[in-house]
């Protein structure tokens, strides 16, 4: 993120607090926190980490590969899931800005959690989930670093941050499933 992006976050949107998701590693390298601090928004570190991604290793993962990737994110990283909400709850008034490294998955995840203790239907909610992906893919060419480092095209890079309906919409029925729902596993609500 450079200045003038945080700047906007902070002048146009309002945004006055910032939730990081990425993992320690990454944040260590990276400087989108220290950006949005010096314009003045508050940032805060919930580190959403210690799951394999083993599950989307492929090249072109399918939905059934990204949906047991989110089954082993919320497992794994249910805890850090708890504390992320709870920040964002303690910031309740304040306008906030979740983000991870692309966006799309742990922050795909916390959304969904966040919008399953609201109440809104599933398919909303996948909704959702598959307008980030559009959003991504038009600003592809900032992950150009990752895509190389897979040894992957452009266009197969494209194909993983795709955000399909249909993986959220799987993820909430086996949430409700298996684990009672994903806002009642990840905070003991309905």
């Amino acid at each position: 993120m450079t200045r003038s992006e945080a700047q906007v976050l902070k002048e146009r949107y309002g945004i006055q607090a910032s939730i990081d998701l990425r993992s320690r590693k990454e944040r260590d390298s990276q400087s989108s926190t220290d950006i949005l601090a010096e314009v003045g928004i508050l940032p805060t570190h919930c580190p959403i980490e210690g799951y394999p991604d083993d599950a989307i290793a492929l090249a072109t993962p399918t939905a059934d590969h990204y949906v047991n990737y989110y089954l082993s994110m919320v497992e794994n990283a249910r805890h850090a899931f708890r504390a992320a909400v709870e920040q964002i709850d303690s910031l309740v008034g304040y306008p906030q800005i979740v983000f991870c490294h692309a966006g799309k998955d742990r922050t795909g995840v916390l959304a969904a959690i966040l919008l399953d203790r609201a109440g809104l239907p599933a398919s909303d909610i996948a909704e959702d989930y598959r307008l980030s992906g559009d959003f991504i893919v038009a600003r592809l060419d900032r992950f150009e670093e990752k895509w190389r480092a897979r040894n992957l095209s452009r266009a197969e890079y494209a194909v993983r941050m795709r955000t399909d309906a249909c993986v959220m919409l799987r993820f909430l029925e086996a949430m409700k499933r298996f684990k009672g729902g994903l806002a009642n596993y990840i905070c003991g609500t309905p």
